[in-house]
């Protein structure tokens, strides 16, 4: 099974928590856009395995696939 999408960050909010209540920051502190592909293996019925990748692209890129 896969997935891929775009995530537009637009970098309003920098600071963030964790669940565990660990204050984090974000790196890249621009707006940015990131395509992303992840393949899921299913074995019985359960994710196994999973591995992704991620890149950046204009913020606000339009669809590559239109």
């Amino acid at each position: 099974m896969r997935t891929g999408g775009f995530e537009d960050h637009g970098t309003r909010h920098v600071n963030y928590e964790s669940t565990s209540g660990q204050s984090l920051k974000v790196d890249i502190e621009y707006p940015n856009s990131r395509g992303l592909l992840e393949i899921f293996k299913i074995i019985d019925g359960k994710i196994a395995r999973i591995e992704g990748v991620s890149v950046f692209l204009p913020y606000y890129i339009e669809d590559l696939w239109k």
